[in-house]
């Protein structure tokens, strides 16, 4: 089957054993890789779908439907030669749907010779193309449309800068950039050093938007998707997705270090808006594509290397918010009110310019 975008389309089906040959290295061990395109990554052995299709094939009755009852697996090659005899060579593919499936004939392997798995091959090197098939054949179970957003060029070079920034600061950070990968690192080092999409859109908006009141009422797939012009963009130095970040993380840090009680993390995205503000001395933010920024962003990254010298620009951030909060217009009404004020935002704002101008 060919068209004007696509080399070639096949369609048909495998064993279970041999599909494994395909998701398996020498080891026997699982091909993690080849899921780097997929919107998620595993969900687990507890997840409702997975425990379905595991049950398909351990189930006596149901083994045998499994080419029947499966959506089946999408891969996309940008090589392949014929070698006759309905047999293919792939080479630097990728499995982009189907990563659920995979997981669970690996994890039910000893009933893989009983099944057949529904394999479409699409043969490319459009990477719209590729980005197009990604989005339609991941429309078939819930995924919410920022998943998307995350699959991008930009996205992933970010993942590898959090990774690279680990190397030399105290706090490492991973870029959960798809639901699920982390899983493991999650439960080494502790949730809080896991960042997702929703976690970076969150600090952003506070630290350079200087909006964190907008934060406390709006879901971060709103925010994106009214600030889609200003995020993300590919002009944009990625340090500064970093830093807005790292400033979360710090904050939690410094709450586990009882720095901050369990009281102060509705204070959490003042914080780090005021803390950065400290730690440059300006109200200012530079253009995000700017070499300003990128001057400014290396300050702050070099403040936070020194952990203890960190915090007290967070512990002074945070004595400002909670000295406004104290004030007689605000002492009387609920701080989770205040906190989404645009009034009190631009009130902390001002305050905070007043201390810099000393």
């Amino acid at each position: 089957m060919f068209c004007r975008f696509l080399t070639a389309k096949i369609i048909g089906y495998l064993t279970g054993d041999d599909y494994l040959k395909i998701i398996c290295d020498s080891n026997g061990d699982i091909r993690r890789r080849i899921f780097y395109e997929n919107v998620r990554d595993y969900q687990g052995t507890e997840n409702s779908v997975n425990k379905e299709i595991r049950a398909t094939i351990t189930g006596k009755q149901t083994r045998g439907k499994f080419i029947l009852l499966n959506n089946g697996v999408t891969i996309i090659t940008k090589s392949v030669t014929s070698l006759g005899a309905n047999i293919y060579e792939l080479s630097d593919f990728q499995i982009v749907n189907g990563c659920q499936t995979s997981n669970e004939i690996y994890n039910c392997k000893e009933y893989a010779s009983d099944i057949f798995v529904p394999i479409k091959i699409i043969y490319t090197t459009d990477t719209e193309i590729i980005s197009s098939i990604v989005k339609a054949t991941n429309r078939q179970s819930p995924v919410p449309e920022e998943a998307f957003v995350a699959l991008s060029k930009y996205h992933k070079e970010l993942q590898l800068l959090f990774s690279e920034y680990s190397k030399d600061m105290p706090l490492e950070m991973f870029y959960e950039r798809r639901s699920g990968e982390e899983d493991d690192i999650k439960e080494k080092k502790g949730a809080y050093q896991i960042v997702t999409l929703h976690g970076i859109i969150r600090s952003f908006e506070s630290v350079y938007f200087q909006n964190p009141n907008i934060v406390y009422g709006t879901n971060p797939a709103n925010i994106l998707k009214s600030q889609k012009e200003r995020l993300f963009c590919k002009s944009h130095k990625p340090d500064s997705y970093y830093v807005a970040a790292y400033l979360f993380v710090k904050f939690v840090s410094m709450q586990q270090r009882e720095l901050f009680s369990k009281h102060d993390y509705v204070l959490r995205f003042y914080v780090i808006m005021v803390a950065r503000i400290l730690m440059v001395k300006t109200m200012q933010v530079s253009d995000l594509s700017s070499s300003a920024i990128d001057k400014e962003n290396k300050k702050v990254i070099a403040i936070l290397k020194n952990d203890d010298n960190a915090d007290s620009y967070f512990v002074e951030a945070k004595k400002i918010i909670v000295g406004m909060l104290k004030e007689k217009e605000y002492s009387d009404k609920k701080r989770y009110d205040v906190l989404r004020s645009t009034e009190f935002c631009r009130k902390v704002k001002e305050k905070v310019k007043k201390i810099l101008e000393k």
